[in-house]
């Protein structure tokens, strides 16, 4: 049942900030785990968009395509604080605003990001204000990672389930509340252990992936459900057990897991 769902909701993609591996390994571990699609950082060190020129970018999405998958997205997830402290906050928002006009050059790519509420501290505001007017100007879809409340703001939504679990909240009601704004997913768990972690975990998942899956499907859900191994205890091992359990794959030999 969960398989004629996910069928119908295009194929995860990993983000590969947090493998644990420089880049082109990371696409290189990606291509052996089954991984077609690539979510890119555009703050990890070889990637760190700031310091590209429009060349080195370009030719970041050609690594990608010359290792088979395609380029899902971008995220450009700073620290909260970063936003709101007038000392850091212009940097941070030039940091944004070079993954917009990366995404851009790259097809016009969904960058994810964290952005403070309207209701915000004042340097913050100003920051949001910006960037999503940058996007908009550049017909980039900027998606804000949280709970999926902001029903009336002027940016797209990203969920991640993690933070609706630890409010006791229903991640499917959310994703059915953001209907067609929801324009990203963490595939990602918040497990009974209480740390974060792949979905359909055996005897630890709290997520209702099949719930999830069905209003996925329902609503339309176009982009790729994005694994973001933060914090997870065995990033790659995840990601390959992720991929097996969501797309009811033969299991691949264990090294492909661990390589």
């Amino acid at each position: 049942m969960l398989t004629q769902l996910t069928s119908a909701i295009p194929e995860p993609s990993v983000a590969i900030e947090h493998l644990g591996l420089p880049f082109r390994e990371a696409l290189a571990w990606c291509s052996v785990a089954g991984a077609r699609a690539i979510q890119l950082s555009a703050t990890m060190p070889e990637t760190r968009v700031r310091t590209m020129d429009r060349s080195e970018r370009r030719g970041i999405g050609d690594a990608v395509r010359a290792s088979g998958a395609l380029t899902a997205g971008i995220d450009c997830i700073l620290p909260p604080e970063h936003l709101a402290d007038p000392a850091r906050a212009d940097t941070a928002a030039q940091a944004l605003f070079a993954a917009i006009e990366w995404a851009e050059l790259l097809g016009r790519l969904t960058v994810t990001t964290w952005l403070p509420t309207g209701d915000g501290h004042a340097t913050a505001l100003a920051v949001r204000t910006a960037v999503i007017a940058e996007a908009q100007r550049r017909g980039v879809t900027l998606a804000v990672l949280g709970g999926g409340h902001d029903a009336d703001g002027p940016a797209a939504i990203a969920i991640d389930p993690p933070v609706l679990l630890a409010a006791g909240e229903s991640v499917d009601a959310a994703c059915a509340r953001a209907g067609s704004r929801l324009a990203g997913l963490r595939l990602v768990d918040l497990l009974r252990s209480g740390h974060r972690g792949p979905v359909l975990q055996p005897g630890d998942a709290r997520l209702d992936a099949l719930a999830l899956a069905a209003t996925l499907a329902t609503i339309g859900f176009r982009a790729h459900p994005v694994i973001d191994t933060r914090g997870w205890s065995d990033p790659r091992g995840g990601v390959v057990g992720t991929l097996d359990r969501w797309l009811d794959r033969p299991a691949p030999p264990r090294s492909a897991a661990h390589a």
